[in-house]
């Protein structure tokens, strides 16, 4: 290839970024996908809980993998969280030990 392609595009405001790109703050590696309707997907260097691989629908639906654990929630109220050897299914309505 001769000529480097510029991809991407232009936000004219702050208003015009979609909303899950200020989740990774300045200066850290990331990248942020995010339809108009607002499902995403936002893989993030943060370090921490609030890194990771986030994959989020327009109804608050996500599976949120990091360092903390794994966590996945319906939009709904349903949830299932495993972190460590736990898992917990519903706010503790289940909750599963291992050894």
């Amino acid at each position: 290839m001769d000529y480097p392609i510029w991809v991407g595009t232009f936000w004219g405001s702050t208003v015009e970024v979609p909303a899950l790109s200020l989740t990774v703050p300045p200066g850290v590696p990331g990248i942020v996908m995010q339809t108009p309707l607002q499902n995403g997907v936002v893989i993030s260097d943060v370090p921490g809980p609030t890194g990771g691989i986030l994959i989020k629908s327009a109804n608050g639906a996500f599976i949120l993998v990091n360092d903390t654990g794994i966590f996945i929630q319906n939009g709904k109220g349903a949830s299932i969280v495993m972190t460590g050897p736990v898992v917990n299914v519903n706010q503790g309505a289940l909750t599963i030990l291992g050894t």
